[in-house]
């Protein structure tokens, strides 16, 4: 619609939905800045030792997970694995969490492809660990935007 017209933000209708909404947006900010304490613990687990070459990335689904680390209301969690080769694997991710986009890319995916024919270091397993982590959450983190401003579009 930006060609046709300018963007609208719609004005909270008082200061308390303000509050809650400029709230949520700073859990946002820190978590896709990756800055928010919660990430340094949890996430996908990374069971298997190798090479850390990246080479091929495919997702798998797997059997139903009870929510431990993240919990996401009403979702039963899949058990998903992301395949970095033929034997290693990020373990753990959702699929929602996986196929979640931002700027029209799919960031965990677009994450790895940017380092095919590399080998991931430590910080780069950690990294992704929390990217994971961040979208779970920031997935979370909508719905709790949507409700809140809810009032700002009836």
């Amino acid at each position: 619609y930006l060609r046709s017209d300018f963007p609208r933000i719609p004005l909270p209708p008082d200061m308390a939905t303000f509050r809650t909404l400029a709230a949520l947006g700073e859990k946002l900010v820190a978590l896709h800045l990756l800055r928010d304490p919660a990430l340094q613990s949890g996430g996908p687990a990374y069971p298997v030792s190798g090479a850390h070459m990246v080479e091929k990335i495919r997702y798998e689904t797997g059997a139903t997970l009870t929510p431990t680390p993240l919990p996401l209301a009403g979702e039963g969690l899949k058990s998903g694995k992301v395949w970095i080769n033929t034997t290693q694997y990020f373990d753990g991710i959702d699929p929602e969490t996986f196929a979640f986009r931002i700027g029209g890319y799919q960031v965990l995916e677009k994450w790895l492809k940017d380092r095919k024919g590399r080998t991931l270091t430590i910080d780069d397993i950690a990294h992704y660990r929390k990217i994971a982590v961040a979208l779970a959450r920031t997935r979370a983190l909508m719905r709790e935007v949507d409700a809140a401003a809810a009032p700002l579009f009836a």
